[in-house]
């Protein structure tokens, strides 16, 4: 099977990594918005436009109105179960190193494990270190 590069929209991925760095934006899992946090999508929806009113209820009853929102501003890899929403979703959440080996066998893309690894079998990874995957890893056009 051929292994295929993750793509970005060049605008859209710089301005989520340097969201991710930037230290501004507290972390939540399971949730792109909830309280003031944000995940890693979150915050990369945020800072390219996504209201987090519109980030908090995405993924609830009202996806047939957000979804064509969001999409008029976002890159459909974000909104839709695509593999960088996939693989950014399990970095911020917790990921099984079954499935990072599924990631690495199926895209081009390398995983080092994370700084605060104490769990064992999930790793999380903090922002800081989301960003800097996607700076080793997505390829931005």
């Amino acid at each position: 099977m051929e292994r295929k590069p993750i793509i970005l929209p060049k605008e859209f991925g710089m301005k989520m990594i340097e969201a991710l760095e930037s230290g501004t934006y507290k972390k939540t899992e399971g949730t792109l918005y909830e309280m003031g946090s944000h995940c890693a999508l979150g915050v990369g929806a945020n800072c390219n436009g996504a209201d987090n009113l519109d980030l908090m209820y995405f993924g609830s009853y009202s996806d047939e109105v957000l979804k064509p929102k969001l999409l008029k501003i976002l890159p459909e890899c974000v909104i839709e179960n695509e593999s960088f929403q996939n693989i950014i979703m399990n970095m911020n959440d917790g990921c099984s190193k079954v499935t990072i080996k599924s990631f690495e066998k199926s895209f081009l893309v390398k995983f080092d494990k994370p700084e605060n690894d104490n769990s064992g079998t999930m790793w999380i990874y903090s922002f800081k270190e989301i960003a800097q995957w996607m700076r080793n890893n997505v390829k931005l056009v």
